[in-house]
């Protein structure tokens, strides 16, 4: 896998086999990004499930910073940790562990969170949001991003969030939501 844009176009991201993990797609990420762009440069970025770190790293390399990045599988935190390094991306953090606890320890407020939990976790999403928004994490305007299974469905359950723009690709879908 590659980061396909920013000051590390084209440098490759180690990532382990690990069950349940399963990057962003090129073709998502390009999209994603593409959407995020405006708002992307300084942007304090929140990864809550990083998986490959990929998402994290493509946000850091278009701009962002501070960027924090939560994983619960300790060999996947260390590859996004050793992938970090060998970049150079200082403005990312990297911390192992369950995101809803991370999250209680967080420094926020963040103007970007990325919310794409294991596909056999779906609760995980809302929960996620849920602990944002309690915790007073996201800035006014915060752009949230959602991916999950395209035959799950999946529609928004909070009433200040409101979908800025949707996609499919192939058997996902993806999203961003603006939190008022």
């Amino acid at each position: 896998m590659r980061v396909i844009g920013g000051v590390w176009r084209g440098s490759k991201i180690s990532f382990p086999d690990a069950q349940g993990l399963r990057p962003t797609p090129d073709r998502v990420r390009e999209t994603l990004f593409n959407w995020l762009a405006p708002r992307l440069r300084g942007a304090s970025v929140l990864d809550c499930c990083a998986g490959s770190g990929v998402l994290g790293l493509e946000a850091a390399s278009r701009g962002a910073a501070p960027v924090l990045m939560v994983e619960r599988q300790a060999d996947a935190a260390d590859l996004i940790r050793q992938n970090a390094q060998r970049l150079g991306a200082v403005q990312t953090e990297v911390r192992h562990g369950d995101v809803l606890c991370v999250l209680n320890r967080s420094d926020g407020p963040f103007d970007i969170a990325l919310v794409d939990p294991p596909y056999a976790m779906p609760e995980l999403r809302d929960a996620i949001i849920g602990r944002l928004l309690d915790l007073d994490l996201l800035n006014p305007g915060c752009w949230i991003y959602l991916e999950w299974p395209l035959a799950e469905g999946y529609e928004l359950n909070v009433s200040d969030l409101t979908w800025i723009k949707r996609k499919t690709a192939g058997a996902l879908g993806y999203a961003i939501a603006q939190w008022q």
